[in-house]
């Protein structure tokens, strides 16, 4: 028996942070009907680092139990934290494409990839949260993906427009689209930016 350990709430939903480090979510009555146990089966096999694991779908109670993960979001981080170097922001980044990636080789499309929805910890250590608007896709709706990678595009853009003095802006550029990413897309606006 899990026992309470504290609250929170969103605009969408209740969450209430259980011992074992788990955390339950509850969609608000408002937005139940964002609570889609098939699609977020899905997410019941996902086991990569640099995303939230999904636990258990209790359909009766419509609660989703997820791991629990100390941190804060990236948009936070960056307003709090003026010392995270060129290197620092690198891992980041090739941290959340890599967690894109692995939700795409998966069949599975975030669609809210934003600075809001990126937790990263005392550490630096980053994990993809937030699976309300998921979708599946197959073949024929593979351009899903692109939403995600155009999403993912327009935040690294917003990150290298901060007003940070990083020593070498240009060693950003394309460097977290390494190993197989399915990132090639990115490539062409990438090149357009205007980088000091």
């Amino acid at each position: 028996m899990m026992h309470l350990y504290s609250k929170f709430e969103t605009t969408l939903a209740n969450f209430i942070i259980l011992e074992e480090n788990k955390v339950q979510k509850k969609f608000k009555k408002k937005y139940q009907h964002l609570f889609q146990p098939k699609i977020f089966s899905n997410l019941l096999k996902i086991n990569q680092k640099n995303i939230i694991k999904l636990y258990e779908i209790d359909e009766i109670n419509k609660t989703l139990t997820y791991e629990y993960f100390d941190s804060i979001s990236l948009r936070e981080c960056l307003k709090l934290n003026n010392n995270i170097n060129i290197t620092m922001l690198k891992k980041i980044l090739k941290d959340i494409a890599i967690s894109i990636d692995y939700l795409h080789q998966h069949n599975i499309a975030h669609i809210d990839i934003n600075d809001t929805n990126i937790l990263i910890n005392t550490s630096f250590e980053v994990k993809l949260n937030d699976f309300d608007f998921i979708e599946i896709f197959d073949k024929e709706k593979e351009s899903l993906k692109q939403i995600d990678i155009l999403s993912f595009a327009l935040l690294v853009y917003r990150i290298i427009q901060l007003p940070y003095q990083w020593n070498s802006i240009k060693d950003l550029k394309l460097e977290y689209c390494i190993d197989n990413l399915d990132y090639s897309s990115c490539i062409s606006f990438f090149n357009t930016l205007e980088l000091r």
